[in-house]
């Protein structure tokens, strides 16, 4: 490569970036997330809400546990989960929150096909799912996850 290619090569590279970083933006949300709040659509609001109402076998389904047990390990995690609202949007409740990473566990569908479902976005919804997973663990090691001294002991 002569260096004639090198700075064609190099100004391209440039203008590409320049062009990226000006690019502006189209939504701060997409109109589509932004009904779940505004007509409570979603998996979450609606499937949720009928299931448990309706079909409780489905709702268990659907996420893996009877609504007493996603009761009870909300109201576990909540504070853990829960953020707080801004004066340009409102939170994703400690709900909605709980019942995507359940969904994920339970099905390990893709955050795109969960992005669609639950009206977030995708990048919202990776940062969730580890976040309450760990709000999951922290809460239940202590009851459910024992440590064999036996075995510390003898290494």
């Amino acid at each position: 490569m002569d260096v004639e290619e090198i700075v064609l090569i190099t100004l391209i590279i440039g203008a590409s970036a320049a062009l990226l970083l000006n690019r502006k933006r189209r939504w701060w949300v997409r109109p589509w997330i932004e009904q779940r709040e505004t007509n409570s659509q979603g998996n979450s609001n609606l499937l949720h809400n009928e299931l448990a109402v309706l079909d409780k076998e489905n709702y268990k389904n659907f996420i893996r546990m009877d609504e007493d047990t996603f009761n009870d390990l909300l109201k576990l995690i909540e504070n853990d989960i829960q953020k707080q609202d801004t004066k340009f949007r409102n939170a994703i409740s400690a709900k909605d929150r709980l019942s995507v990473t359940l969904r994920y566990l339970a099905t390990g569908e893709s955050y795109k096909s969960l992005s669609f479902s639950f009206r977030m976005g995708q990048s919202t919804i990776a940062g969730i799912i580890p976040e309450v997973c760990i709000a999951i663990y922290n809460n239940l090691k202590n009851q459910y996850l024992k440590v064999d001294t036996a075995t510390l002991d003898n290494e």
